[in-house]
Order: C-alpha cells, then sequence, then structure tokens
C-alpha cells in the first residue's frame, strides 16, 4: 500500500460513503499522498495498454503537475 494506489483507495472510500458503486470495468491510475496532494505519474502509456488488454472500459488518471515546470 503506497502512494500509486491513492486514487483507488480514495474512490474506494468516496464509494462506501457515498453508497454508490464504481464500475466493474474501470481502471485507474494516479498518486495521492496522505494529505490529499496529487502527483506526477509515469507510465501512462503502458498502463492504458495494459488496461486494453483486460478490456476494461474507462480509464481514469489522476495527474498532478508534470515536473519540470
Amino acid at each position: 500500500m503506497g502512494p500509486p494506489q491513492g486514487s483507488q483507495y480514495f474512490t474506494a472510500l468516496a464509494s462506501a460513503f457515498t453508497q454508490r458503486k464504481v464500475k466493474s470495468k474501470l481502471a485507474m491510475t494516479g498518486e495521492i499522498t496522505l494529505r490529499g496532494k496529487v502527483l506526477p505519474v509515469g507510465g501512462i502509456k503502458e498502463k492504458i495498454l495494459a488496461a486494453k488488454r483486460a478490456e476494461m472500459k474507462e480509464i481514469y488518471s489522476f495527474e498532478g503537475e508534470p515536473q519540470g515546470y
């Protein structure tokens, strides 16, 4: 359990509190710190290809500010 699973944990908590189900064919990636800061993620191309291979219907990516700007 670390920052790469942050978006999934946040979605699970939001789902539990609002009593709304998360779509079963949803892929997501993103890094969120325990303080709620969204961090930049890498390897987006590979993650999208893996999600398509797994027949995911939607892909969400939570991205922070790009590094170097």
